[in-house]
């Protein structure tokens, strides 16, 4: 089916987007689940490109890059999140 726009219907991501939340053992204030981040890694990189988040936090795009073949640059300045984010991201399967 197509839209009024004339491309297939779900083409193109509205202005609200329903994402489901999800708890993380040992996360930080601002976790955010992978299911928001993911259609922005995929629309704005291919397998083998690098994404770089300079507000890593506990790495939750670092997760969803890694998982969709993508290379990641996480910047963070606490010490204790960082470690957070680099565990989380070295424990995903490529």
């Amino acid at each position: 089916k197509l839209g009024p726009d004339g491309l297939p219907l779900g083409a193109h991501k509205r202005t609200v987007w329903n994402v489901s939340t999800r708890r993380f053992e040992g996360a930080h204030f601002a976790t955010f689940p992978e299911q928001l981040i993911e259609p922005c890694i995929l629309a704005g990189s291919r397998p083998g490109d690098l994404v770089l988040d300079p507000f890593s936090g506990a790495g939750t795009t670092g997760v969803a890059a890694v998982r969709r073949g993508r290379d990641y640059i996480g910047i963070e300045l606490n010490p204790e999140y960082a470690e957070m984010s680099r565990r989380r991201i070295d424990g995903v399967s490529k």
